[in-house]
């Protein structure tokens, strides 16, 4: 039975993360993960490391920019969005 109230999305994005747990970084400098689905109310993500369940995390999701015919001079920007939150779930 499905329980997410969010429709998720099929993206995949790239992403830069930090992760926490009990205000320690176990990850030095930034980890580079790509998302597989995102919604509001969360964001799979993949990578080479595997964090705990419960630590914290910062991340900032880069979404490419495109072509823009209704306002070109915003045409090929790229969107930095930041999230934080913590792992809920870990898979190897």
């Amino acid at each position: 039975m499905e329980r997410r109230c969010n429709a998720r999305f099929d993206l995949v994005l790239p992403a830069l993360v930090v992760f926490n747990r009990d205000d320690r970084t176990i990850e030095s400098g930034l980890v580079e993960v790509s998302t597989r689905n995102i919604s509001a109310a969360g964001a799979y993500f993949q990578s080479n490391c595997q964090p705990a369940a419960g630590a914290r995390f910062e991340a900032e999701v880069i979404v490419a920019g495109q072509n823009n015919h209704l306002f070109p001079a915003r045409a090929l920007e790229s969107r930095h969005i930041r999230i934080e939150g913590r792992v809920v779930r870990s898979e190897a």
